[in-house]
């Protein structure tokens, strides 16, 4: 059964203002690996409450799939790049990518702030439509190669 913390909204949004969208699925490519993701990751949330021009989140996690899905949205690409380039985030990324499986991906969209907080069938869509973060090295399992054109870092 999935865990959710439910969208949380930071900070108000107008209708017709658009807004920064930026959704990734994690897949953890080994249980082993699960303690050290989920420690990077609780370091990552607790920066992204206090986030200069962070609008909203949500997270999923599928604890048996070793699967999590992280939802924020954000004022303009500028405020998203400024929580990428954080230590937190930087630090967390590198540490992580290395035991993301097959599946992980990440995309950035606009959206309205009237389509706040984006509905799931569009986050799953988008999602659907990019590349994974790199191809399986075939030895070992684990991620190589930087990501798509759609990766912000």
């Amino acid at each position: 059964m999935p865990r959710r913390i439910p969208w949380r909204q930071v900070l108000p949004v107008e209708p017709t203002t658009t807004y920064v969208v930026h959704a990734g699925t994690f897949v953890v490519d080994r249980w082993r690996s699960l303690p050290r993701f989920l420690r990077e990751t609780a370091r990552v949330r607790r920066r992204l409450r206090g986030a200069d021009g962070l609008i909203g989140f949500a997270f999923m996690a599928r604890f048996s799939g070793r699967t999590f899905t992280a939802v924020t949205a954000w004022e303009n690409r500028g405020r998203l790049g400024g929580f990428i380039a954080t230590p937190e985030h930087s630090h967390a990324a590198g540490t992580t990518r290395r035991h993301l499986g097959t599946g992980s991906k990440l995309v950035s969209w606009e959206s309205y702030g009237s389509d706040l907080p984006p509905r799931p069938d569009r986050v799953s869509r988008e999602l659907e439509a990019v590349p994974g973060l790199g191809g399986l090295d075939g030895s070992t399992g684990h991620l190589v190669g930087a990501g798509g054109a759609h990766h912000p870092a």
